[in-house]
């Protein structure tokens, strides 16, 4: 197994996680600044080439209607370039991800108004780890 990047895609920030080796923990990267979709993606190709990782999962955002948003679609945009850059891509539901990072984080004592960034690097470790979680009960589920 090798290690997974997780991506909380923003137009602001990108909040990053990354796996362990054994794809089993989701642990946190930080938060990166952009600008636009070009940044976007020489971001994430820069973190992953740093991190020697093949495999991104990045969080799609759809509406609870089942609905497109413009992130997803950014999202989607944004996969599609990595894929043809030769990286292996997941893209991951990822809705009320960003409210459960708010509750995470209200749970340790922060305040969520305080620091937006933290919300995007707990909701990249969030998805992240949601993903792991479901592979490695399939694998659970396939071995009983």
């Amino acid at each position: 197994m090798s290690k997974i990047l997780g991506i909380d895609l923003g137009t602001k920030y990108l909040g990053i996680a990354v796996s362990d080796d054994s794809e089993k923990i989701a642990l946190p990267y930080g938060v990166i600044s952009v600008k636009n979709e070009g940044e976007i993606f020489k971001k994430i190709v820069e973190i992953a080439g740093l991190k020697e990782l093949n495999k991104i999962l990045l969080g799609l955002p759809i509406h609870l209607s089942m609905d497109e948003s413009n992130m997803s679609l950014l999202a989607r945009k944004i996969a599609k370039r990595l894929n043809k850059a030769g990286f292996e891509i997941i893209l991951w539901d990822e809705r009320l991800s960003s409210v459960e990072a708010e509750r995470e984080m209200r749970a340790m004592g922060m305040k969520p108004s305080h620091d937006r960034k933290k919300i995007n690097e707990i909701s990249a470790v969030l998805i992240l780890q949601n993903y792991l979680d479901s592979q490695n009960k399939q694998d659970d589920d396939e071995k009983n």
